[in-house]
């Protein structure tokens, strides 16, 4: 597995993006929206629809890319409002 991180910080708020690109035994999209929405609503956020959740003035969204059957990957993308 490899990811990236992309960190944006602008006067009104952050953005921060990680991609996590999977080389082989990769978990499912299914099993990665239930793990975060177990884990993200047992520490407070609220789920909004499908793959995106928030808390406070953050927001977080989960998206899924496969562009060939190789390389899926996993995008997180979290938005802090200042």
């Amino acid at each position: 597995m490899h990811d990236s991180l992309m960190v944006f910080d602008k006067p009104e708020g952050k953005i921060a993006e990680i991609s996590l690109i999977c080389d082989m035994r990769c978990p499912s999209p299914q099993q990665v929206s239930a793990f975060y929405r177990y884990h993200l609503v047992a520490l407070g956020w609220n789920m909004t629809s499908a793959n995106n959740f928030h808390k406070g003035t953050q927001q977080l969204s989960i998206t899924y890319s496969d562009s060939d059957d190789t390389t899926p990957s996993v995008i997180l993308t979290f938005h802090s409002k200042s």
